[in-house]
């Protein structure tokens, strides 16, 4: 993003600092704010999503900013713990994908990604682009393994008041093993 000139009052220095986007917005709005996934380079590079928040006096007035990353490799662990759980190790595969259907993160890490699937028109993930606002499944064919899929989508939630991110979670089983039972 850009950077909007500050000029730094709190040192006494007075000179004029670059802040970046979220910045600016936090101050403005004063409320939660969520950058897009990205490669950080104060983290070595790894995928992570940063949020950043207001510090408000009590008269309400801006006093500051604070600013978190969290590696997406945090919400792996949960996407892995809970697939595991209820479907069995080697049983499901996950895709984490941007508003804009970019590959943020997957069960099968693989230096691909950051890839479009929206581009490449997989069945599922153009429908979950058709209606963000509901949840479905598609049966297709899984593009690295070449095997019958049923493919669940939905939109990520916020929290509370909280927006959330704008992803959406793709989560495949092979469709063998999803219509064993009947």
């Amino acid at each position: 993003g850009g950077k909007t000139s500050v000029k730094d009052v709190a040192s006494g220095s007075g000179e004029t600092i670059d802040q970046p986007d979220w910045f600016e917005i936090v101050r403005k709005t004063r409320e939660i704010h969520l950058e897009d996934a990205h490669r950080s380079r104060e983290s070595g590079g790894i995928m992570a999503v940063e949020f950043s928040a207001p510090i408000v006096g009590p008269q309400g007035e801006f006093q500051g900013a604070v600013v978190a990353q969290v590696p997406l490799e945090n919400l792996r662990a949960i996407l892995e713990r809970e697939g595991a759980l209820r479907y069995g190790e080697d049983a499901y595969d996950w895709l984490l994908l941007d508003r804009q259907g970019v590959v943020i993160s997957e069960k099968e890490q693989t230096e691909g990604t950051g890839f479009n699937l929206l581009k490449m028109a997989l069945p599922s993930v153009v429908r979950a682009a058709v209606d963000r606002s509901q949840s479905g499944y598609v049966e297709e064919l899984h593009q690295r393994r070449q095997v019958p899929v049923v493919t669940g989508y939905a939109r990520t939630r916020g929290y509370e008041r909280f927006p959330g991110f704008d992803w959406t979670l793709l989560v495949r089983l092979d469709r063998d093993r999803v219509y064993a039972p009947i």
